[in-house]
């Protein structure tokens, strides 16, 4: 009974994954980032990462739905760990997928576009190394620069960059230092892997990483005057777009002093040429209070149409939009509303802790 009651829960919990993920992607947080790697490790590109959810003080949202739920039998000993996902996600629902608030200095929002460097043995193991970039994804036509940081004198580098799929040499070069810088044409592979050979006192040894080189798809050019809806601040964001297809933006609402107050998150099909997508800020997530906004960290994506598309990106030409001053109350502070769909994860996730 054990083995047919673990086989249950874990196909439970790959349709909960799938429930969860499959159509609140504009919800969840994207962040490219890249580590860099020893020369004998293949990595797939790197997952998002995601923010712990937040927590909100407000009433829970009832769940009335009387459709059936699966049989599911769970061990007793994980029903307290559904019960926490099920508290936890409860709590997210008081905020709508299009604007959810950063509550922490360190959530991954902040950082959307974060290399993450890694120390790695080199010489044997004898000393160490990283290999270190400013950034994940890069845009046509600025160029690539790194550098090698060790407490090793570094005599010298030979790279390449190459493209991931074909292993097709994209550009290359060399420096008498730990600095490094190259420039991938207008063709280069989205998927590239940097390879550097450096000569340290003692011997040479190579490191890798993976990084991503994006010839704009789409530029975001500015924005339109912002307008209050009902519960909404409402912030049309126009862009130039050189092909037609399901965009997606996301960018960071930010006080005047510095302060992260949420992402915001937008879909829409925008032909050729200037559109518009109007990214939305719900009143939960301002706490009553007024000021002045900025609109930074924006992210463009077209995304994918098809199996086997893959998802093309944009970039900003504007490093951050000013949106002036928004008063609370101009704001109608009705609560957000979970959608259907949303209500019946929440139910679900209930029924595996044992209390639906």
């Amino acid at each position: 009974m054990k083995k047919a009651g673990t086989v249950l829960v874990t196909l439970a919990l790959a349709g909960l994954g799938f429930w969860l993920l499959g159509d609140n992607e504009e919800g969840m947080p994207k962040q490219d980032t890249a580590a860099a790697l020893p020369e004998n490790e293949n990595p797939s590109v790197p997952e998002p990462i995601t923010q712990p959810l937040p927590l909100a003080k407000q009433e829970n949202p009832a769940v009335e739905l009387e459709e059936p739920l699966p049989i599911v039998e769970v061990p007793e000993a994980m029903t307290a760990q559904f019960s926490l996902v099920a508290q936890t996600f409860e709590q997210e629902l008081h905020y709508p997928p299009y604007s959810q608030p950063i509550l922490s200095a360190d959530s991954p929002y902040l950082t959307p576009n974060r290399f993450s460097e890694v120390e790695m043995p080199v010489l044997d193991g004898k000393e160490s190394a990283v290999l270190s970039l400013d950034k994940y994804r890069f845009f046509y036509p600025e160029p690539v620069h790194f550098k090698v940081k060790s407490a090793l004198p570094v005599l010298g580098m030979r790279y390449t960059l190459l493209d991931i799929a074909s292993r097709a040499e994209v550009a290359s070069g060399r420096s008498d230092d730990a600095l490094g810088e190259m420039q991938p044409d207008e063709s280069a592979s989205s998927q590239l892997r940097l390879k550097v050979t450096v000569r340290f006192e003692g011997g040479s040894d190579v490191l890798t990483a993976d990084i991503s080189y994006a010839n704009p798809v789409a530029y975001v050019t500015g924005a339109q005057p912002t307008f209050t809806q009902q519960a909404d601040w409402m912030i049309p964001v126009t862009i130039d777009a050189k092909q037609g297809g399901i965009y997606r933006l996301r960018a960071n609402l930010y006080r005047e002093d510095g302060t992260p107050v949420a992402v915001l998150t937008e879909k829409k099909k925008l032909g050729e040429g200037e559109g518009e997508i109007i990214l939305k800020a719900h009143q939960s997530v301002f706490g009553g209070q007024s000021g002045s906004f900025t609109l930074k960290d924006l992210q463009l994506e077209r995304m994918s149409g098809r199996p086997g598309e893959e998802t093309q990106y944009g970039v900003s030409q504007v490093g951050q939009i000013e949106l002036g001053e928004l008063s609370a109350d101009s704001l109608s502070d009705a609560p957000y509303q979970p959608s259907d769909q949303e209500r019946q994860q929440l139910r679900f996730l209930k029924h595996l802790a044992g209390e639906a």
